[in-house]
């Protein structure tokens, strides 16, 4: 009976707050009878019975709060010579075995550096032509043929970027790119090959190449007028404003034409699928490939076609279109009696660089 009374006097006994008891313990994480948390109880209980609970919770609270400081203070001082033993430990280690220390650690090292090349590689490899506004609306087209097997070559006709702009409502605007490879140029009295690539005024502004030197509306609106990238600029004229320089290119195979530099382009980055040297007048078309060249619908020269689509625009209402266009000029006697889905295919542009659609690229290989 004396037992029974003793436990139910016990369990009458005040306990302090649970949530700061529970604190208590986290900081004083020690057990048996003689522990710290329940020294703390035993204490709160007499402040408890003399003074009152709250007087009590008072104390027991102003306790656990200064207790806080020392506790992290001496776990963090724990803790570090604990880190400095299994140094000094490893270290001791390392110095007995310092050939296979040496291995060990330039392969860690050369593993860690190919790691971070693949990274680095990766991510330049799938940021092609991300660069540019509106990439996610913006297409390259490109032109079935079959001669010994079915293929789509980048090569399109020349017209198809003007009927694509006024007859597909779809299309906000479109733009091409001709490319000129290899043509002789003479700058002052440096002759070297250059590829060239003839373009409105309009690439400049569809696509994300900054103009250094000049404007994009009106550097490639004379006849004779030639944008140059930064790096020939910087190769050919060092730091001087070559604007208004003179240089000659042989476009035709016959003779070196004067062109006068209108502008300088920033050069395209390493992660573009669109390169080039030198931009000249798409207006000179037919004077290099000769007259009616801009209105022939055989995609034999070396255009690429863009378009960009309204934001929300049904592309294959756009694919729908373009296939309409290719039957209306005769595309099909490309492609024989091959089964063919689409006789000019559509692709977006940050898909271009890995795409295997391309069997004859005018565009940076890809990826």
């Amino acid at each position: 009976m004396k037992r029974e009374a003793t436990k139910r006097e016990a369990t009458k006994r005040p306990a302090p707050p649970a949530a700061w008891e529970w604190l208590a313990g986290i900081l004083f994480p020690d057990d048996g009878a003689l522990s710290t948390v329940g020294d703390l109880a035993e204490v709160y209980d007499s402040i408890a019975t003399t003074r009152g609970r709250a007087a009590a919770n008072r104390w027991y609270r102003i306790q656990i709060l200064r207790a806080v400081g020392p506790v992290v203070k001496q776990n963090i001082r724990a803790s570090m010579s604990m880190i400095r033993n299994y140094f000094l430990s490893a270290a001791r280690h390392l110095r007995k075995q310092a050939l296979y220390t040496a291995i060990n650690v330039c392969g860690l090292a050369i593993a860690i550096a190919f790691a971070a090349l693949a990274l680095l590689f990766l991510r330049s490899e799938h940021s092609y032509d991300k660069f540019h506004p509106g990439y996610k609306n913006t297409y390259r087209l490109a032109t079935a043929v079959h001669f010994q097997q079915l293929e789509y070559w980048e090569n399109t006709p020349y017209p198809l970027a003007d009927a694509l702009a006024q007859g597909v409502p779809a299309v906000e605007r479109t733009t091409r790119l001709t490319a000129v490879p290899q043509r002789m140029m003479q700058i002052g009295d440096q002759r070297a090959e250059a590829d060239v690539h003839m373009v409105s005024g309009a690439f400049l502004e569809f696509f994300h190449f900054p103009m250094r030197l000049g404007s994009p509306a009106s550097a490639l609106g004379t006849p004779n007028g030639v944008v140059i990238s930064q790096a020939l600029r910087r190769q050919y004229f060092r730091d001087e404003n070559p604007v208004g320089e003179t240089i000659h290119l042989n476009l035709s195979g016959t003779e070196l034409i004067p062109f006068t530099v209108t502008g300088v382009v920033e050069t395209p980055p390493g992660n573009s699928s669109i390169r080039f040297e030198l931009l000249i007048p798409e207006a000179l078309y037919p004077s290099v490939f000769g007259e009616g060249a801009d209105t022939d619908w055989m995609p034999k020269s070396r255009t690429v076609t863009f378009f960009r689509a309204h934001p929300g625009a049904d592309v294959t209402s756009v694919q729908s279109a373009v296939n309409d266009l290719a039957l209306q000029h005769g595309l099909d006697r490309f492609v024989s009696n091959a089964e063919v889905e689409n006789l000019v295919a559509l692709e977006r542009l940050d898909k271009v660089h890995f795409s295997s659609l391309i069997q004859n690229r005018i565009l940076a290989a890809n990826g």
